[in-house]
């Protein structure tokens, strides 16, 4: 979903909402084994996020948003994350891994043949998946790939 200015701040019982994070749009796809990220107009970018490359248990597709954050603000730094986005010689991907590290924050999953997400429609019927899709990617140590938290509201 793009983002659409609004008139002002609202809270609706019928909404959830997400904080916004300032990076571009990744599609994690993992089918028969075979890892590939790409972007919504399908750029491969693979290549760009080796760290991000992590294996699980069938196949899965992670929609969200990849970012990186600047090591002196803690913030969330949209060119940086262009600047891996754009590098694809492998010696300068590797250096960035350690310099830029890329963060994934999905928002929806495709697991099995079903879909469960983080959306308004969808809200009551994520958490269980959700919490088994966590404790798979905590059980393989890898901070780097996170749900996105969202909140209900009254």
């Amino acid at each position: 979903m793009l983002l659409e200015t609004a008139p002002g701040p609202f809270s609706h019982s019928e909404y959830i909402f997400e904080p916004k994070v300032d990076g571009h749009r990744l599609i994690y796809s993992q089918q028969s084994g075979n890892v590939r990220l790409y972007t919504r107009h399908n750029n491969d970018c693979t290549r760009q996020y080796p760290e991000l490359q992590l294996p699980f248990d069938g196949d899965i597709i992670l929609d969200g948003q990849v970012t990186c954050t600047d090591p002196a603000t803690g913030l969330n730094d949209f060119e940086a994350v262009m600047s891996r986005f754009s590098t694809r010689q492998h010696s300068k991907v590797q250096q960035l891994i350690k310099t830029l590290p890329a963060t994934f924050i999905w928002n929806h999953v495709y697991k099995a043949g079903s879909k469960c997400g983080a959306g308004p429609n969808r809200a009551y019927c994520v958490y269980p998946c959700l919490i088994n899709l966590l404790s798979e990617i905590m059980q393989k140590k890898a901070p780097q790939l996170n749900a996105e938290p969202f909140v209900l509201t009254a």
